[in-house]
């Protein structure tokens, strides 16, 4: 399992099974995502969801996001 944080307040955010952080690694073609910080935005959120990115993973992000323009998310393995 990955927990995902919001890096700016060290916020939980929600958690991913492995399939889905592999789903979202891929779809953002961040490899180095687990060991680093990742921006996130709506225009992103949208782009994923467009690609068909399961709707769980869609839903950490925006909580992530919140009301903001842009935040930062940390990947951390349970």
């Amino acid at each position: 399992m990955m927990r995902l944080y919001d890096a700016g307040d060290n916020r939980l955010c929600g958690t991913l099974s492995d399939r889905q952080f592999d789903a979202l690694v891929e779809a953002l073609e961040e490899e180095e995502l687990e060991d680093g910080d990742c921006a996130i935005d709506r225009d992103t959120i949208e782009t994923l969801e467009e690609q068909g990115l399961d709707a769980d993973i869609l839903d950490v992000l925006r909580a992530a996001l919140g009301d903001r323009v842009e935040a930062l998310i940390r990947c951390e393995r349970s």
